[in-house]
């Protein structure tokens, strides 16, 4: 019994210590508002503002960070600094990319490149099988 206790006391705490590691390191990432992101993102990439919204959120679950720290310049290398303890990072991304991958293929989209570096790049991946596969629906 207190094998167990002791098990679940060392889980707890390494949980405890994961979030708050991320919480501390998430502190010094600049909020970026959702019309400034779009600004930035239309630098480069031409796409749906709800779309465009709608995939930040979603890459941020899975990284589990705040979507007001994206920025569409942003590696996502750079990103694995703020998502805290060991794996966190390498899952969220490995999600990102399963999903990605999915999207493609039931699309019928060969995909040839390597994957994204960064947020926008991947926000603007999603979007193209996104619609993509509903154009596919559609007809």
């Amino acid at each position: 019994m207190n094998v167990l206790l002791m098990l679940f006391v060392g889980a707890a705490g390494l949980a405890t210590f994961s979030f708050l590691a991320r919480t501390r390191k998430i502190r010094v990432i600049p909020r970026i508002a959702d019309a400034e992101f779009l600004e930035l993102y239309r630098l480069s990439f031409k796409d749906p503002d709800d779309l465009i919204l709608r995939q930040r959120g979603l890459i941020a679950r899975h990284l589990r960070l705040p979507a007001e720290v994206l920025s569409p310049n942003q590696s996502l290398q750079e990103l694995s600094r703020y998502c805290g303890f060991v794996g966190e990072y390498e899952t969220g991304i490995g999600d990102l990319e399963e999903e990605l991958l999915d999207l493609f293929e039931k699309a019928q989209i060969r995909r040839e490149q390597a994957f994204p570096r960064s947020v926008g790049e991947l926000i603007h991946e999603f979007i193209i099988a996104t619609e993509a596969l509903s154009a596919a629906y559609q007809s």
